[in-house]
């Protein structure tokens, strides 16, 4: 029968034992063995550029009002055109002081994007129905070139009577500050449209 090991030797051992399987617990896979997937990644959304854009979102006028005055008109065009809340963009584009940099932009949209079309041209009434600024007016040509795609689409008999009706209204403001010729304004009732069958 052998003898017990002393106390002192039994600790070494149980440590020594241990030792091991915490080795063998962390051993690496044998070669050829497939190693543990784990899921990619998902990469972050994109987000908003700077501003209070929730607020603004969740129905705040003044988070309005504040992009309207903090951030640049190129900026806000690029949201409206984006698939981020591109109606608040337009909220804040219409009260933009140098929104009619971006005129020809807006109009060429409210052309081309039946979705959004609502929005551009009420924001484009709002921009061509305010009170001039005494100095010369931002980017005549390209408010030139909006008005041009506007009496297209005020001359459409295809598009929507509402946003016909919008597009004569921006022409309207326009003319009230000497920036389109009146005669050059369609109807609602003009024998020139071009309805559809």
């Amino acid at each position: 029968m052998s003898s017990p090991l002393p106390p002192l030797a039994a600790c070494s051992l149980i440590l020594v034992l241990g030792a091991c399987e915490r080795d063998r617990t962390a051993a690496p896979p044998p070669p050829g063995a497939s190693a543990p997937t784990t899921a990619p990644a998902r990469p972050a959304p994109a987000g908003l550029p700077d501003g209070p854009w929730k607020e603004a979102m969740a129905g705040d006028a003044l988070a309005v009002e504040r992009l309207a005055l903090d951030r640049d008109v190129d900026e806000l065009l690029a949201v409206a055109q984006s698939d981020e809340p591109w109606a608040v963009a337009f909220e804040a584009l219409a009260r933009a002081d140098d929104a009619e940099c971006v005129f020809e932009e807006l109009a060429s949209l409210a052309a081309s994007d039946v979705d959004r079309r609502q929005a551009a041209l009420v924001a484009l009434v709002a921009i061509a129905t305010r009170r001039p600024e005494p100095t010369e007016p931002r980017d005549p040509p390209g408010i030139a070139s909006g008005a041009e795609v506007l009496e297209r689409l005020g001359r459409d008999g295809s598009v929507e009577r509402r946003h016909r009706a919008l597009a004569i209204s921006v022409l309207r403001g326009l003319s009230r500050s000497g920036r389109w010729d009146p005669s050059r304004i369609p109807t609602l009732g003009d024998p020139t449209a071009t309805d559809p069958p």
